[in-house]
């Protein structure tokens, strides 16, 4: 079946799993109270709100109970609508109309059915304290697998599910299962590749806890003793690839450090990363969309820099204009 976007002119992103949840949801509902409910009823029990009727029917002892705070109840309401209007859903005519899952719906949930559901970005989506280097990092290889399978970027994961996962860095099946956005076909497609570089950031940068505050800000107090071993050998002249090499590292770990550093105040000297020109396009680029929003950055300048010296530019150019 092919994919019908909802009418309007927002971005859309795929919420296929997230849709399957929200059946699920309402199945269990049904089954448990042999009775059914409206759409704030489910997106209720799926963000674990503990309203009088929830309490009263003993939905809190739901397995879906809860299992669907990562996503707003005015996102899971704009799910369900997109199910209605596909026919996954039907609702009744009475004076309070409840749901009702189609043939179709069942067998969505089943996995039966391929098709994707897609649903306009509202706006109301919001992740917060998340991993912004992570977050650029899976970007990246999203952006990969992108131009290697010729689909678009939400085909693969939308930015939601990678700044959960950037949130939340799953590194086993079950976890990575956990991500809002995730299900088993993608787990199975694409979840060794994107638990790897998940693997190896927190290897390379520990687990850290982000406040929501520090998500368009992400500058850290210090450098880590390996980071600021890569930016004595960089400040002594040593290439990027030098480095690497007599590290044992990868360029784009070396290329990390000295992002990190950047974002510490460290002085870099910009020309060894990019020419006169690239400065000047990366400039008024950032210029357009904010330094805040490196991935539209990536997108306006055409995929051609890594985020890593996006991020040094920004903080070297940022140094020159005398912002901190």
């Amino acid at each position: 079946e092919t994919p019908v976007v909802s009418a309007g002119n927002n971005p859309v992103e795929d919420r296929t799993e997230d849709a399957r949840t929200f059946i699920r949801c309402l199945d269990e509902i049904v089954n448990a109270s042999s009775f059914s409910v409206g759409i704030a009823w489910v997106a209720d029990v799926l963000v674990g709100s503990r309203t009088e009727k929830v309490e009263r029917h003993r939905h809190t002892g739901l397995r879906n109970f809860g299992v669907g705070r990562s996503v707003s109840k005015a996102a899971w309401s704009e799910i369900s609508k997109e199910l209605l209007r596909r026919g996954f859903l039907d609702r009744t005519a009475d004076r309070l109309p409840v749901l009702e899952i189609t043939a179709a719906g069942r067998r969505l949930l089943a996995g039966e059915m391929q098709t994707t559901i897609l649903v306009q970005q509202t706006g109301n989506f919001p992740v917060e304290g998340y991993d912004v280097a992570l977050f650029d990092r899976l970007c990246l290889l999203r952006r990969k697998l992108v131009d290697e399978q010729g689909v678009p970027a939400y085909m693969i994961f939308n930015d939601r599910t990678l700044r959960l996962m950037a949130k939340q860095l799953p590194t086993t099946s079950e976890a990575f299962l956990a991500v809002s956005g995730v299900g088993q076909s993608k787990l199975r497609d694409l979840g060794d590749q994107f638990m790897k570089e998940i693997s190896e950031h927190v290897r390379e940068h520990g687990k850290r806890q982000f406040e929501a505050a520090q998500v368009e800000d992400t500058r850290p107090a210090i450098v880590g003793r390996s980071e600021r071993e890569t930016l004595n050998r960089f400040q002594a002249g040593v290439s990027v690839e030098e480095i690497a090499k007599e590290r044992g590292l990868t360029p784009g770990t070396v290329y990390g450090h000295l992002a990190r550093a950047a974002l510490a105040g460290e002085s870099l000297e910009l020309d060894r990363f990019l020419k006169p020109k690239e400065r000047q396009e990366i400039a008024a680029v950032g210029a357009k969309y904010g330094w805040a929003n490196l991935a539209a950055i990536h997108e306006g300048t055409g995929g051609r820099y890594d985020f890593n010296v996006l991020r040094i530019a920004r903080e070297v150019l940022r140094q020159h204009a005398g912002d901190s």
